[in-house]
């Protein structure tokens, strides 16, 4: 009869916890102990077992987070990394990145070991268990599929594979988004934040250039660019954040001469009050609608500031391109959900004029 092999100086005990601790004494110091992290009969106990022995510090392993093969998981994270090359490259901004790892790791964390082509059904579920945040819902869904469309022409899944994602209906009926700024706004705010302050130019940065708040929380003098056509002049020169646009507006006097006293090399228009900028969009976003509080305006954003641009242009009879070129759209499409509003009230206007009744 073989007798079980025998490890002296091993020891296992329990913790308040109820976790189990394995412990090996270092062989000839009968004070010095080192903790292993495998019992008897794991396949890396004898290796962690004869390095403590020996007084070699164990290394506590990394869990193996190796996705099923084939699983939902896989793809996802297949498909994050393509995202973060096309990031890297600058093709898709850091914003849209982190919402896709996101959405997708909310995902992963549910279903994650399912096969990689999740049922129709699943994704409703999915959609359904986030109705409380619809915006979030219909997002996530979308992304999931661009991530089938992505995988479908990688060769990852059959070209015959029919997009369980692309047939879903989105919950989220919205209410138009941010509400546009109007002249009275601009008064308001202008009222209450003196010219010269980093609130008032704020909205004039906004108004000028109509760039987003991802890139207005760094837009400062070194996107500055003199020119000499077609006029002698100053230009603001940006790639967008969101799309990677790249933005050239011209600087009126009024946003030249309210960005003199900010004009910093090396730093941003819009620095907080200790003189260090805005660690984020989000934390100057923030910034900006306390300035609107204090003004009254409850229910402004500088998203809304866009809008207004959009439609003050539209309305002046700009075209969508033209106005596309501004907002730093990479489609006209888009650019009509902004000037849809504005369109409609010049169609009517049109249509009124043409007709003719006696009442």
């Amino acid at each position: 009869m073989s007798r079980k092999p025998k490890y002296p100086g091993y020891h296992q005990d329990t913790l308040p916890s109820g976790n189990r601790r394995h412990r090996v004494r270092v062989e000839g110091n009968p004070n010095k102990w080192i903790t292993i992290y495998a019992a008897p009969g794991d396949p890396n106990f004898r290796d962690q077992y004869f390095d403590a022995r020996a007084g070699v510090l164990v290394t506590k392993p990394k869990p193996d987070d190796k996705p099923p093969t084939r699983s939902f998981a896989l793809l996802s994270r297949q498909y994050l990394e393509y995202l973060k090359v096309q990031c890297d490259s600058e093709l898709i901004s850091p914003s849209t990145f982190k919402k896709a790892t996101l959405y997708l790791d909310r995902m992963t964390k549910a279903v994650g070991k399912r096969p990689m082509l999740l049922e129709k059904k699943i994704l409703v579920q999915a959609r359904n268990a986030l109705s409380d945040r619809p915006a979030a819902a219909d997002d996530t869904i979308t992304r999931i599929a661009q991530m089938y469309e992505w995988a479908i022409e990688c060769g990852k899944l059959p070209e015959t594979t029919v997009n369980p994602a692309a047939s879903i209906s989105k919950i989220d009926k919205g209410k138009g988004g941010a509400v546009p700024w109007a002249t009275k706004d601009v008064e308001k705010y202008c009222q209450r934040h003196s010219e010269g302050s980093p609130a008032r130019l704020m909205l004039i940065i906004h108004i000028f250039t109509g760039c987003r708040i991802g890139d207005a929380v760094w837009l400062g003098a070194d996107q500055e660019k003199r020119i000499e056509v077609p006029e002698p002049g100053w230009v603001l020169e940006w790639k967008t954040q969101k799309t990677g646009t790249l933005c050239t507006v011209p600087m009126s006097l009024t946003l030249y001469h309210a960005t003199r006293p900010f004009a910093v090399e090396g730093r941003p228009y819009i620095v907080k009050p200790d003189g260090e900028p805005y660690a984020s969009a989000g934390a100057l976003g923030q910034r900006f609608k306390k300035w609107c509080w204090q003004a009254d305006l409850k229910n402004r954003s500088s998203h809304g500031v866009r809008k207004m641009v959009a439609g003050l242009i539209a309305s002046s009879g700009a075209d969508s391109h033209a106005i596309a070129a501004l907002l730093g759209h990479t489609s006209t499409k888009t650019t009509e959900v902004y000037t849809r509003a504005f369109n409609r009230q010049l169609a009517a206007a049109s249509a009124i004029a043409k007709l003719s009744v006696d009442v």
